[in-house]
């Protein structure tokens, strides 16, 4: 498997002309209400929000980007199209994060699909692949490695439709996903990051202020569940990022 050094820093410190609100910092705001209204499709997800913890959360976002020194991308995996090892690679054990850490990574990268193991109607995650999920994640802090967890390409059903025509259904998958994935790791301390996405392209001004509106939608649903992810670092991506 090749080597692949991941540019943590052009993420976690990126910066937009309308710059997302509580999406870096370490605080407990509430969840901004826009003036977007998400339309109903979907049931709520976030049924048991707690309040901020802030227990093992202390270091900002500057500060935990100066702590991981190399990070490794898990790709072709818990993204993979059918299954886990859909796409020829094994499945993730502990002693594979173990070789990963004594290689000298201290932070992983898990793109992982989300959408193929939902509900179609309901938007519900299968708790099998959300406990899987949890597992991988739990084998990294484990061993004290920084873990970066997003909504992968999966399918395409966000990164392709950022268009106006698309942002009510899109935001809605969006919400119902977040609300259960934070959720699920919302006990995990400052080694958890989440990513809102992939790639996400657009051409335009109209589609990067739907791409926004995706983002922010990402930052609201987590800080909503409370506890830990009142203060939990969150990552969006520009226009057309790419990581190499």
């Amino acid at each position: 498997m090749m080597l692949k050094r991941i540019l943590w820093c052009t993420t976690v410190i990126f910066s937009i002309a309308s710059p997302l609100k509580a999406a870096y910092c370490n605080s407990p705001q509430k969840a901004i209400k826009d003036t977007a209204v998400i339309r109903t499709i979907y049931p709520s997800y976030n049924i048991s929000p707690k309040a901020p913890d802030k227990t093992r959360m202390d270091n900002t976002a500057v500060q935990r980007t100066a702590n991981i020194k190399l990070g490794w991308n898990i790709g072709n995996t818990m993204e993979a199209l059918g299954a886990e090892t859909g796409w020829g690679n094994p499945l993730i054990t502990e002693d594979y994060i173990k070789l990963v850490k004594r290689s000298g990574f201290n932070a992983i990268r898990i793109p992982c699909a989300w959408d193929q193991y939902s509900d179609k109607k309901t938007a519900k995650i299968q708790d099998a692949w959300l406990n899987r999920v949890k597992q991988v994640v739990q084998y990294c802090v484990k061993n004290d490695t920084y873990v970066l967890l997003n909504i992968h390409w999966d399918g395409g059903w966000l990164e392709n439709n950022i268009t106006p025509a698309k942002q009510d259904s899109v935001n809605a998958k969006q919400k119902a996903f977040w609300e259960q994935i934070a959720t699920a790791m919302r006990d995990f301390d400052e080694h958890v990051m989440f990513a809102s996405a992939n790639e996400p392209s657009t051409n335009d001004a109209a589609q990067m202020s739907v791409l926004l509106s995706y983002h922010q939608t990402f930052v609201n649903a987590v800080r909503s569940t409370g506890g830990r992810n009142s203060y939990r670092v969150l990552i969006v991506q520009g226009r057309r990022l790419s990581k190499s």
